[in-house]
Formats: structure tokens, C-alpha cells, sequence
């Protein structure tokens, strides 16, 4: 498997040529099939120059699939690979997920993969030469189908999971190296791939100057865009730095730079190099730059992705806002910024210094800085320094600073007593030894719950609590807290609220609304701050007087409440009365209701209308509800009746029938029938419609001495006798027998006599009309196309001597080794020219023998000066050596090429050991499908009549064989 990539670029030779761009990448070969063994196992390198990082990509189908997590796949490199920093992070796998089989061609769908297998997760590891994927720990059938191609991606095409992009080392020898497929999944496989000294140029070649061929072209068909690589900064300064790289090719030097991807600035030198060197000057120090590096040879421009460094830094950091903060009786914290990123150091201790007694440090660089000093003594003088160095070494100490460290003894509390106390209220005073806050910790147990504080610091203390519940006993205890936050809690300590003897207000909007079976109940409660609750009373003799009379329906502290199960018209009496926290009950709020039924009975079923003579026969059944009452039924003409008002009435009682007469027949009447219960609600309509019609006479009965149609002789003899038939009637317009023209012209009328025997022109061939008496009716048959042989020619051979080649932009005399291989350029583009004068005569087709591919190649196009004209293109067809077929390209024509238009066709080759690929000479091969000219003629060079300027644009279309 190889890959191309072509670009279409103006052709600048003044000769009709034969060119073919030949991108050659090192690929692999796989090895002879066998049982589980891989179909396009391919390992492409990103770069083949001995021992040098390089990203692998590895594409196999899998005949055999995953399906369990114990079906691993194993990729073993030769020894003298270098796996020692791979990691999990650089390795991605993905599966092709295009709906073909069998091939590699698709979209991908990358698997999540970490150094160990997880439900939904892969594993990826490497251990000395191995590199190995488990499944996930849940795989099931399916998990990879086979017949699926799988991508795993090692280095820093490994994008999937953040890694640190780590590569493959190369090895050291310029050989063929395998990497053997394999693993607990069952597939097999071995690849090879060819590393090369160096990945400049492996041609032997001499470059012709000027072009070449009496001022040829200085660049093939498609010029390349030059390969950057090796990109690297040295002499680093404070403003100073030089940024080099290397092409293949000779091209121009350029560098942008910035503090930020945006650049802004750019420096290039004169002149064209392999090697390249910029200088850039006038930086700031300590200061990360971007830059991007771009070369141009004779084709498009190459540009690299974005690269930084950082100059030097020869300035100390700034020191500001030192200070000490969150001070204790026993630590402290430093901080204090720099105007850069540098590390931390405080020395500090309880004299003078420097020295100090004790030193904290951090050697994080950061701009802003904070370090914690403990194990301090409390209420002491403390004296300190801080000192910050930055990344390159420079350091700054600022001077002598102080803090104190905070007293640690805890106020003492005394005196605490209650007063003020009422129903809801009380004041809670203390006093401490010194200056300190004040909180009140309360509740209904020595759990509290409710706390009361205030933030001001001082000796008497006095806090006041509301909105306690009257006649209560409560628990409570003080805090305070000094300056330092020294703090000391009291004792468990109580009080009891004076007693509640005041009600609450009564509920207002008080309001019962009936329904079936039950009373809704609603209200808005009292604004009283002791408010409690609800409790509702209910009576079916009258208003329940006190809170203990009647039966309880509710109490609670909500507003509303439905009284269920209630029997339909009973009145109910209900009394609601508020309480308070102390049991104090309001005078009650009052209202009644009496529920009623709202269910609607179950509506009639087996409704049947029967039509008859002026009437329709309607029957039903009736609901089985206890409270059914009676039905309903409505008539109408126009449709079914929708409500039991609507309509004609026609029947109102508790039967099942009725017969609705005195009807107009053929007209459809619609009829809707409800049930009514005891309490006037109404079912649903049953719905059923019937049209009156008059009654047929009764069918004729055969033997009732009544011949009576359809009676006839054959169906009923016994009242239908036989007789002989009725002679035909002159004037009935039916000519019967035996009427005739003479005998009755009415019903026959006279006419010509039809012709007899076969009519030319009718457009029938009849017997014995033919060709030659009457051509009309039976045309000449087309005539057989003669039959022309194909045309037969022995194969030629075009010399070898006659070709160019180009690479690297320029003209090239390669070299034949001692084999007749040429040694060509690993990733880079080998033009091919071959003159027009070069064929020994006019041809139809040429072959190009590229290693294992055959390439069938159809002419080039003519540019002119304002648009391009195609030349009456031939059809190309590109096999493959391997299986001998063959694949039309469009833009067939036939007839012989009468222009010095070049032929061209563009190829993906492999290269097979060190010696490269074997270029063969083209071959003259007719074509089975189309004539041969009689008289050919191959033009040698350019006509000097031609409305088309003498050069050609190549085509590439590249056919890949195994």
C-alpha cells in the first residue's frame, strides 16, 4: 500500500512531454495470507531517518474481531526499536465506522484507552518491545466486528487522550525492520519498514543548471511546498535569540515572533538554503515568545505550527505589600507579591537580625507569596524579612519588618442573671473580666437551637430574647470571646415565661362548599404571634358551641380541609376555633353545607335502531347505577344530538324500547339516548341512527301457476311453459334474423361489401405482401454492421535514455546502479518526463511499469493563454499488476490523438529494500476496444499552427495496488 499527494501547477516546458508525479512513501509489504491473518496490514513512519523519533499510524481488517476483554491485540517491534517512552497517553486506537467492510478508507471512531482496561475504557501498555491493548473490561461480541479496520495511532498523531506526544525511536540501521501482529484476539500479521541514512537526498543525481534540456523547466508539473524540520533556538540572551531549521529543498528563510500566536513581527534573510538560520534582536527579557518559521522554494510556501522560548532574565523581582496577617497567640502568615515569579523564604525570629533564628521557605515559583510561621509564642514581638528569587537566580530581600503575636486567654464570666421577663420576652445579663462579644445560646432544651449574639466588645453584657412561647420553661447558656478570640461558655442556666391567659383572634372567611359526599372547607387564619392552630368541630343538629362539643374534623395549623364520606343532603354544621401556644381558644367561626350527588349514572348500552315502513324500531338496556332514574332520547336529522336539550324529544320514562313512527322514508334519522339519575345528572349519549324505507314486494314463488319475472321457462317451467320464440319486430333497430336489407331496411340498412384478402397501407404486413409490393406496410429489415477486427500491434519500447527526471524543484540526472535501480527520495516527489518526440511512431496508449502497479496514461490538457481546452481525451485505464484488471477513467473518446498535448498520469509506488524502485521504460499497448487508425501519426514536437501553446497541465489520478 503506498499513498500520493499531487498539486497542479503550471507546467514551464516549452516540450510536449510525458510527465508522471510520483509521490513515494516508505509502506510496508505484507505477508502471504494465512488462516486469521490480516488484509491491509500497513505501518506508515513519519519520518524514516535512522535513529530519529518518528510517529508510527498501523491499519489492519481484522477477519476474526473483539469480542472479550481477554482478546488482546500485541504489536511486537524488532529489537532494535526504541519503546522505552511510550506511554498510554501516546497510543490511540480507533475502528472505521463507514458502513463498507473490508477496507480502510472510512471515518474513524477513536476508543477511550488508559493504562488500565475499564468497563467502556481500553488498556494500552508497553513492556520492552511490545506494545499491547486489552479490551475494556466489559467487551462483548462486537466490541471491534470483524471485517473491520482498526487504526492505531503511536507518537504525536496520538490525539485522543492529552499526552505528552513521546515517539518511537528508529533504528539505528538503514535494513528492513518488522513489526509482527498479534495477540489474544487471534489475527496474525507481519509488516516491514525501511529506514534510511538520512531523509535528504538518497538520489544520485547531478543537477543540470538552467533547467536543463536547452532551457527546460527548473521545476516539475507540480512543484512541492519545502519539508520543515529540525526546528530548534540557540544563543538565548536577555534580547537576543537565533532561531534555525532545515528543508529539503533550497528555499527562503522567514521567522514571525510575538508574546502572543497573533506574532506581529517578522525577519528574513536573502537567499535560498537547506539550512537555515535567522537572528532575532531587540526582545525583552524573562519574556515567553511565539514564533512560526516559513520557507519558499520554486513552489508554494511551507509554514510550520507555533514553537516558543523565553529569554533571559538578568533583573531581581520587586518586593511589595509585605505584611503579616491571621495572626494567633502561637502563628502567623507572611505574604507580599513580586512583580515576576519567584520562589518564598521569611527568616524571622524574637531579636534583631540578620542572623534569625528560624526560616520558612517554598521554592514554588509565584507572583504572589504567602508562607505560615507556627509554633510562635503568644503576646510576643516578632521581627522578619522575606526574600524572593526568580527562575534565572536573581534575588531581592526586603527589610525588617514586626507583628505581635495575639494573647490566648479566655475571658472570665460572672453575674449572669434574668430579668424583664414576660410572656414572650426576657433579658439575659453577664459580665466578664474584659473586653469581650456576647452570645445567648437558648431553647426548649439544653440542646437550644436559637442563639442570639452581638459582635461589640464589652464587660457588661446584655441580651434580650423575643418571641418565646408563655408559661415555658427555657434553657440558655453565654459566650463571650475577646480580641484574640480567646472565648469561655457558662453553664447550663433556665428561666420560665410568664403564663398566656389572652385568645387569639377568631378565623376569618370561614366558608364550606358542597359536592358529592363531602364539604370543602376553607379559611385565613389570625395575625396573633402565639397563633397555634385550628381546630374544627362538625354536627348534623346544630353549631357546635365549645372546642370539646361536636366531632373533631381537623386540627392543625393550615387553612384548609376536606370532610369526606358525608351522606348527600344531610345539612352539616361546622364551628372552626383558633388556639394560641398557651390553649387559649378564639370564639369560633361558623358555616354549613350540605353535600349532593355529582356522579353521573352509567349511560344506556345495546342501543339498536330498526328501521321499517315509516318508522324506526329503537331498543336498549339501562344502567344498573342504584339512583338511575329514567332515559332520555333525542331525534334530529342533521346529526347525533349532543346534550339531552338539544334535538326533538321523543321519549322520557324508565323502558328499554320505543317505536319512533310516523317517519318520512329514505331519510336518515340520528338519535342520542342518556340516563338521569334521582339527582338530575345526565350519562354520556348512546348513539345509534336508522332510515325508514318502504317494504318490497315478496319475491315471485315458482308453482304459484304465476309466471312473474324473473320467472322464465328455464327457471320455473310450472308457471312459465315453454313456446317458440317471438319473430323478430321490423323497427326495433336490431337487425335479427332472418331480417335482411330487402326484407327490412329500417333495422338493416345497405352498405359496401368489406374487402376481401390483405390491404397495403393498413400498416399490417399480411401475406403475401412483402418488401418489393408494398413497403409501406412491410419496411426493409436494417442491415448487419460489418464486423472490424481490432486492431493488433506488437508492443514497443520507448528508450530509456530519453527520460527526464525531476526532484527537489530541479532537474536531475539520476544514476543507474549496477542492478539498473534507481535510488529515489523517501517522502519526496520524483517527476517523470518523457519527450514527444520520444515514441518511435503515433500510439494509442502507453504503459508505465512502476514496480508491481501497471499505469495505462490518456493525454495531458493544453493550457492557452486565457482558459484551458481539453484535446479530445482518450480514455486511461490503471491495473494492477497484482490482479490483472483494469478501471476506465472518464472522457472516452475515439479516434487518434492529433495534438503535442504530453500523455500524463500520476502513480503511488513502494520501495522494496534499499536499492529503491526498478523505473521501467512506457510501452506502446493498443487498445482491444477501439479501431486502429489506418494511417497514425505522432507529432514529434510542437506545431508551430497550433492555436495552443506547446505546454501541458498533468492530471494525477493515482490507482493503488497491494
Amino acid at each position: 500500500m503506498s499513498n500520493a499527494r499531487t498539486r497542479k501547477e503550471r507546467n514551464h516546458s516549452p516540450v510536449p512531454a510525458l510527465i508522471m508525479a510520483v509521490a513515494v512513501f516508505m509502506s510496508l509489504l505484507s505477508l502471504a495470507a494465512r488462516a486469521a491473518t490480516v488484509s491491509g496490514f500497513s505501518v506508515l513512519v513519519s519520518r524514516l531517518q535512522v535513529s530519529l523519533p518518528a510517529d508510527h499510524e498501523i491499519k489492519f481488517v481484522t477477519p476474526s474481531g473483539v469480542d472479550a476483554p481477554t482478546d488482546t491485540i500485541t504489536l511486537t517491534f524488532q529489537s532494535d526499536y526504541d519503546l522505552s517512552a511510550i506511554e498510554a497517553d501516546d497510543i490511540d486506537i480507533a475502528v472505521d465506522i463507514s458502513p463498507s467492510t473490508s477496507s480502510c478508507d472510512g471515518a474513524f471512531s477513536d476508543k477511550s484507552a488508559t493504562s488500565t482496561p475499564a468497563a467502556g475504557v481500553w488498556g494500552a501498555a508497553v513492556s520492552g518491545q511490545v506494545l499491547t491493548l486489552t479490551p475494556p473490561t466489559d467487551a462483548a461480541l462486537g466490541e471491534i466486528p470483524a471485517g473491520d479496520c482498526v487504526r492505531i495511532r503511536v507518537g504525536t498523531n496520538a490525539t485522543f487522550e492529552a499526552g505528552d506526544g513521546d515517539q518511537i525511536i528508529n533504528p539505528s540501521a538503514a535494513v528492513a525492520h518488522t513489526v509482527v501482529l498479534g495477540g489474544g484476539f487471534g489475527d496474525t500479521g507481519t509488516a516491514y519498514t525501511f529506514n534510511v541514512d538520512s531523509d535528504q537526498v538518497t538520489v544520485t543525481a547531478t543537477v543540470a543548471g538552467g533547467g536543463g534540456g536547452g532551457g527546460g523547466p527548473t521545476c516539475p508539473p507540480t512543484c512541492p511546498a519545502p519539508s520543515i524540520f529540525n526546528i530548534r533556538v540557540q544563543n538565548i540572551t536577555e534580547t537576543e535569540a537565533d532561531v534555525l531549521w532545515d528543508t529539503d529543498i533550497s528555499s527562503t528563510s522567514s521567522v514571525d515572533y510575538g508574546t502572543t500566536v497573533a506574532y506581529g513581527s517578522t525577519v528574513s534573510t536573502g537567499g535560498s538554503t537547506f539550512n537555515h538560520s535567522v537572528h532575532l534582536s531587540g526582545l525583552t527579557p524573562g519574556v515567553l515568545y511565539h514564533f512560526r518559521v516559513r520557507s519558499t522554494g520554486s513552489g508554494p510556501e511551507a509554514m510550520s505550527g507555533d514553537n516558543t522560548f523565553t529569554t533571559l532574565d538578568a533583573t531581581a523581582p520587586v518586593l511589595s505589600n509585605i505584611a503579616a496577617v491571621d495572626i494567633t497567640g502561637t502563628s502567623a502568615r507572611i505574604v507580599w507579591d513580586t512583580n515576576e515569579d519567584a520562589d518564598s523564604k521569611v527568616d524571622y525570629g524574637t531579636a534583631p537580625g540578620p542572623p534569625y533564628s528560624s526560616t520558612q521557605s517554598s521554592a514554588t515559583l509565584t507572583n504572589s507569596h504567602s508562607l505560615t510561621l507556627v509554633g510562635l509564642t503568644p503576646n510576643t514581638l516578632y521581627r522578619y524579612r522575606v526574600t524572593s528569587k526568580d527562575a534565572s537566580n536573581n534575588t531581592a530581600t526586603s527589610v525588617e519588618f514586626t507583628f505581635m503575636t495575639l494573647d490566648t486567654a479566655a475571658p472570665i464570666i460572672s453575674g449572669i442573671n434574668v430579668d424583664l421577663i414576660t410572656q414572650s420576652s426576657a433579658r439575659v445579663n453577664w459580665t466578664t473580666d474584659e473586653l469581650a462579644n456576647s452570645t445567648v445560646r437558648y431553647g426548649l432544651t439544653d440542646a437550644y437551637g436559637s442563639v442570639v449574639q452581638e459582635a461589640g466588645l464589652v464587660a457588661n453584657h446584655q441580651i434580650a430574647l423575643t418571641g418565646l412561647a408563655a408559661n415555658t420553661l427555657y434553657h440558655f447558656s453565654v459566650s463571650s470571646h475577646d480580641a484574640s478570640r480567646n472565648g469561655a461558655t457558662s453553664t447550663d442556666q433556665t428561666f420560665t415565661t410568664l403564663a398566656d391567659t389572652t385568645p387569639p383572634a377568631n378565623v376569618t372567611g370561614f366558608t364550606v362548599t358542597p359536592s358529592n359526599q363531602q364539604n370543602s372547607l376553607s379559611w385565613t387564619n389570625p395575625a396573633d404571634a402565639d397563633f397555634a392552630g385550628v381546630r374544627i368541630k362538625r354536627s348534623t343538629t346544630g353549631y357546635p358551641a365549645t372546642p370539646t362539643s361536636g366531632t373533631t374534623v381537623y386540627e392543625s395549623n393550615g387553612t384548609s380541609v376536606i370532610d369526606v364520606g358525608l351522606t348527600n343532603g344531610t345539612l352539616y354544621y361546622y364551628t372552626a376555633f383558633a388556639f394560641d401556644s398557651s390553649g387559649n381558644f378564639a370564639s369560633g367561626a361558623i358555616d354549613d353545607g350540605m353535600p349532593f350527588d355529582t356522579v353521573a349514572p352509567g349511560p344506556v348500552s345495546n342501543l339498536v335502531v330498526t328501521p321499517g315502513d315509516s318508522q324506526n324500531a329503537l331498543s336498549w338496556t339501562n344502567p344498573s347505577d342504584p339512583d338511575f332514574s329514567n332515559v332520555i332520547v333525542r331525534r334530529a336529522t342533521t346529526g347525533f344530538p349532543p346534550t339531552p336539550s338539544s334535538g326533538t324529544g321523543i321519549y322520557n320514562g324508565s323502558g328499554t324500547s320505543y317505536l319512533d313512527t310516523g317517519l318520512t322514508n329514505g331519510t336518515t334519522y340520528y338519535y342520542s339516548v342518556f340516563a338521569r339519575d334521582t339527582s338530575g345528572n345526565h350519562s354520556g349519549a348512546a348513539q345509534a341512527s336508522g332510515t325508514p324505507a318502504a317494504t318490497p314486494p315478496p319475491a315471485p314463488v315458482c308453482g304459484d301457476n304465476v309466471c312473474q319475472a324473473p320467472e322464465d321457462s328455464n327457471s320455473c317451467p310450472a308457471d312459465c311453459p315453454a313456446g317458440p320464440p317471438p319473430a323478430p319486430v321490423c323497427g326495433d333497430a336490431v337487425c335479427e334474423a332472418p331480417e335482411d336489407n330487402a326484407s327490412c331496411p329500417a333495422d338493416c340498412p345497405a352498405g359496401p361489401p368489406p374487402p376481401s384478402g390483405p390491404v397495403c397501407g393498413d400498416a399490417v404486413c399480411e401475406a403475401p405482401e412483402d418488401n418489393a409490393s408494398c413497403p409501406a406496410d412491410c419496411p426493409a429489415p436494417p442491415a448487419e454492421p460489418p464486423v472490424v477486427p481490432p486492431p493488433q500491434s506488437e508492443e514497443e519500447s520507448i528508450d530509456a535514455q530519453t527520460i527526464l527526471y525531476y526532484a527537489l524543484s530541479r532537474r536531475l540526472e539520476l544514476h543507474r546502479d549496477a542492478s539498473g535501480f534507481f535510488r529515489i527520495l523517501t517522502n519526496r516527489t520524483l517527476s517523470i518526463v518523457v519527450p514527444s518526440d520520444a515514441p518511435p511512431r503515433a500510439v494509442r496508449s502507453m504503459t508505465l511499469n512502476f514496480g508491481q502497479g501497471s499505469f495505462l496514461f490518456s493525454r495531458a490538457q493544453e493550457r492557452s493563454s486565457s482558459r484551458m481546452k481539453t484535446i479530445r481525451t482518450m480514455s486511461c485505464r490503471s491495473r494492477s499488476a497484482s490482479r490483472g484488471t483494469a478501471r476506465s477513467t472518464p472522457g472516452r473518446k475515439g479516434g487518434m490523438f492529433r495534438s503535442p498535448a504530453p500523455w500524463s498520469r500520476s502513480i503511488a509506488a513502494s520501495i522494496r529494500g534499499s536499492s529503491g524502485t526498478r523505473a521501467r521504460t512506457c510501452r506502446r499497448t493498443p487498445s482491444p476496444r477501439e479501431p486502429r487508425d489506418p494511417s497514425p501519426t505522432w507529432p514529434r514536437k510542437a506545431s508551430t499552427t497550433s492555436p495552443f501553446p506547446p505546454t501541458g497541465i498533468g492530471r494525477a489520478i493515482p490507482r493503488r495496488s497491494t
